[in-house]
């Protein structure tokens, strides 16, 4: 595992990514560091902050937080939680049996009965990770043909080498 610091140094100097997410599971701690690094130092890229959070049915990724949301809630309080930050929902290594991933189940459920702030906001279809590689084109068969969501991409890293070995690309 690696410090904020050594993230930043790496980005900055093995990528030419132009924004980076910090998203640790079920905390808030490297998010305020980033935000107090941002401060002091004049970086190349941006910085995302937020959290990967255990729901009571799996993963989801949180971006664009304040504050931390509680882990182990339901799927719709947490999603709705996060939405009433302003935050970004992506259902983050969707489906996969790997790892604690929504189901199908839950992802249609949320799709087909979307209310107040309970919806997605995106669909992770590409995970360099095994638990993402194993279920990717269910993942993106689902995503085309029900949820139509919009489809990102992230590198999941829990090592500097891995960071940016998947990426949502998007203008702006």
């Amino acid at each position: 595992m690696a410090t904020v610091a050594q993230v930043f140094e790496f980005v900055e100097n093995e990528t030419d990514l132009d924004l980076i997410a910090i998203t640790d599971h079920d905390m808030f701690d490297g998010a305020d560091e980033a935000r107090n690094l941002v401060a002091r130092r004049n970086l190349r890229f941006q910085v995302l902050t937020g959290m990967e959070i255990t729901t009571i049915e799996g993963h989801l990724l949180a971006l664009g937080l304040d504050k931390p949301v509680r882990s182990l809630m339901g799927l719709d309080k947490t999603i709705a939680q996060i939405h009433e930050q302003g935050g970004v929902v992506i259902a983050p290594h969707p489906m996969s049996w790997m790892i604690r991933s929504i189901g199908r189940n839950g992802l249609l459920r949320i799709h087909r009965n979307p209310h107040d702030e309970v919806y997605f906001d995106g669909f992770e279809t590409l995970n360099p990770s095994l638990a993402g590689w194993v279920v990717a084109k269910q993942a993106r068969a689902l995503n085309d043909r029900v949820l139509q969501l919009a489809e990102t991409g992230g590198s999941d890293s829990h090592f500097l080498p891995t960071i940016g070995t998947a990426m949502t690309i998007f203008p702006g």
